[in-house]
């Protein structure tokens, strides 16, 4: 077993990985002033509520209340413990860890499949740029236009066509066959295990973060099938993955829009013309996961359909969406054409000329040219129900009412907000009048729906307020946490876990709080501490020590008020009545807080 990381080590991990870089590689951050904000990957959400202090080294979401440093993120983010976070962060910086029983760092079955599919990279890359073999790869990524500098940044490669070649190269390696079957990266036979890409162009599938963790293998030879992924593994699931998407994230954020093609070349064909901002589905449908994986970096999604499959694409996309988001969800989707202002997803569609896919039109006509029919994209749900409308001759009457029962059943799934629109659309299209459609509609398919409030934040009392500016001051000042005066304890916070804080805060002296600070307080707790100290100020800066000394003297006067009603309990009680000796001592007591109480006033 491995022992205790060494404490050096962490601190070591800790300094060299910064919290914007890592949050970056699963969110879009935005600066704000001093901080970053972003949509939170822990919940779903519309508005940004996610803060990061670059200073601090400290986030927290305001939507969800998950809070805490570098290490509290990865663990929540890849669903590691302390020790396997700090590891993942090491791995990524290329630190050695130490272990107090000496022992070497371990690599997890996940590090071991990460690694497998890095060496498989590379050498489907060394095959296809530095063999004889490669040359039917290279001639393929000719016809394509594809050049080496394209192949060399998406790391694209060729699988030989031996059984065995990636087998035996991993095996030296030191990679078991078990290993590598977990990998997704070989197949047990009959007659014996053997690789399961071969003779096939290679495009590696990264995560997020870069890493290689999957294989898409495409056929030169016109076999079958024509394209062959690898296996759902422990690190790959292609129903939330998009191809591409490590590479374009930065260019997503800064054009505020993702395009979404059908295949591997069109990816690269568009990134080489300088059309950065696109990623690809994986064979399936596009999915709830992929809108939710989009969403945090760009609220708007261009779907590119080829022409002769953008009919099936869009109906199989739709049904998709409409599978998954019934409502109230479908407000994930819903293309409210920014008349709201709310931050919903925008989702359009491009359908290309006639037998031109994003590869052959970027090729013909150039990136501007493509870039200005993505600015003319149509409105997802128009896309979709010009499509079903024109299902039927509504030259026919019989037909024509056909025709508008599935425009109602269509817009039925959309928000109320939009039935009017939608129904103003058909009555145009079927050439019938709106308002006979909409009595029509609203018979068939119009329910009361009772309309919710927004959940509102309950109201902080005056106690509660008090005390959280009060520790939101001690953790950003450190000379403010020297003027607490020595008589404040635990017992002046009615909240335990404010108490518990305020102990902490109290035994650092002028000692920073940082991120280290958290390292030492539980998962809620630290929560806390995060949503305190990135909490939005009450105050000015130059008016601190003003501030200070009123919410002092307002956790003074609760204290007082609250030792008051507890001694005039005391005082009414029987015992105490009983008592003159005690009853005395209690009175006295109470004359003195209630003149402290009228000196702070």
């Amino acid at each position: 077993m491995k022992g205790k990381i060494k404490e050096e080590d962490i601190n070591s991990v800790r300094e060299r990985n910064n919290l914007i870089d890592v949050v970056s590689e699963y969110v879009a951050l935005k600066k704000r002033g001093k901080l970053f904000w972003g949509l939170c990957p822990f919940h779903q959400e519309k508005t940004p509520s996610f803060k990061v202090d670059p200073v601090a080294q400290l986030f927290h979401c305001f939507g969800c209340g998950e809070g805490g440093n570098i290490f509290t993120f990865v663990m929540k983010a890849e669903h590691l413990d302390f020790p396997q976070a700090v590891e993942s962060l090491a791995n990524r910086i290329g630190y050695k860890l130490e272990y107090e029983a000496g022992s070497a760092q371990e690599p997890s079955k996940k590090d071991r499949i990460y690694e497998a599919n890095r060496l498989s990279a590379l050498f489907y890359q060394h095959v296809l740029l530095k063999t004889s073999e490669g040359e039917r790869g290279r001639s393929y990524l000719k016809e394509r236009s594809l050049n080496t500098d394209i192949v060399r940044v998406y790391g694209i490669g060729l699988a030989p066509q031996a059984w065995n070649s990636l087998r035996n190269y991993l095996a030296k390696s030191g990679f078991t066959d078990e290993e590598l079957f977990n990998a997704g990266l070989i197949v047990k036979g009959v007659k014996g295990n053997y690789d399961r890409f071969r003779g096939r162009l290679i495009f590696p599938i990264t995560d997020i973060r870069g890493r290689v963790i999957a294989f898409g293998g495409r056929v030169l030879d016109g076999g079958q099938p024509k394209y062959l992924n690898s296996p759902k593994t422990p690190v790959y699931r292609k129903s939330s993955t998009l191809y591409g998407l490590h590479m374009a994230k930065s260019e997503i954020v800064k054009r505020g829009c993702v395009l979404v093609v059908e295949g591997y070349t069109d990816v690269l064909a568009l990134s080489q013309a300088g059309v950065k901002n696109v990623v690809a589905t994986l064979g399936t449908a596009f999915t709830i996961e992929h809108v939710e994986l989009l969403k945090r970096f760009s609220d708007r999604i261009v779907l590119v359909f080829d022409a002769d499959t953008a009919g099936a694409r869009a109906a199989e996309s739709a049904s998709a969406y409409l599978s998954e988001f019934r409502l109230p969800k479908m407000e994930a989707l819903r293309d409210l054409e920014r008349r709201s202002g709310a931050a919903g997803i925008d989702v359009r569609v491009v359908v290309l000329p006639q037998d031109l896919d994003p590869a052959d039109y970027v090729g013909l006509r150039g990136a501007d040219d493509f870039r200005k029919l993505v600015d003319s994209a149509e409105p997802f749900f128009d896309f979709f129900l010009t499509r079903e409308l024109d299902k039927y001759n509504i030259s026919e009457t019989q037909q024509k009412e056909q025709a508008a029962l599935a425009g109602f059943k269509f817009i039925s799934t959309l928000d109320p907000l939009t039935h009017e629109d939608y129904l103003y659309k058909i009555a145009q299209k079927l050439k019938l009048d709106e308002k006979a459609l909409a009595v029509k509609f609203n018979a068939m398919f119009k329910k009361s729906i009772p309309i919710q409030n927004e959940a509102r934040k309950a109201s902080l009392n005056p106690q509660d307020k008090v005390e959280r500016s009060l520790l939101h001051l001690l953790m950003k000042y450190s000379d403010i946490r020297k003027k607490i005066p020595a008589e404040i304890e635990g017992d002046y916070f009615v909240s335990p876990a404010h108490a518990q804080l305020f102990a902490v805060l109290k035994g650092m002296g002028a000692g920073k709080f940082d991120t280290k600070v958290l390292d030492d307080l539980d998962k809620s707790l630290g929560a806390r501490a995060t949503e305190l100290f990135l909490a939005e100020p009450e105050y000015e800066e130059e008016e601190i020590s003003k501030y200070f000394e009123d919410i002092l003297k307002s956790l003074k006067d609760f204290y007082y008020k609250r030792q008051i009603n507890k001694l005039r309990q005391e005082l009414e009680s029987q015992p105490a009545q009983k008592d003159k000796t005690r009853y005395d001592a209690l009175f006295k007591e109470l004359i003195a807080l209630e003149a402290k109480r009228r000196d702070l006033r």
